[in-house]
């Protein structure tokens, strides 16, 4: 006969944890890694480097979160080369670039219509 069902936490924990492991995370750093902010884990496992503090881990992990983001919504060519940036600033600038580039040629598109 099964017991009642495990709690949610515990299975997002042993989730975690599994997951973790597989990808060579050290085993203590997965138990303890539900307890930490979003921000903190994010940057740990992006490799970011750490920051004078928490804050500024979670400031570098949102702005990889904002670069991936702008990148998404524009074409293909961009898109592709977001993927091989290697810091949020070159991903944020190719985007940058491309909104203005669609914004320089929206009046253009506009006329013909």
């Amino acid at each position: 006969v099964a017991g009642p069902p495990a709690p949610l936490s515990d299975l997002e924990a042993s989730s975690r944890a599994a997951w973790m492991a597989k990808q060579g995370l050290p085993e203590g750093k997965a138990a303890s890694s539900a307890d930490e902010p979003l921000g903190e884990t994010l940057a740990e496992l992006w490799g970011l480097p750490p920051g004078s503090g928490a804050f500024h881990r979670e400031q570098a992990a949102e702005r990889q979160l904002l670069s991936f983001a702008a990148a998404a919504t524009l074409g293909p060519q961009i898109r592709a080369h977001a993927l091989t940036c290697t810091s949020a600033t070159g991903r944020l600038s190719a985007a940058l670039c491309a909104l203005w580039q669609q914004e320089r040629r929206a009046p253009a598109v506009l006329t013909v219509r």
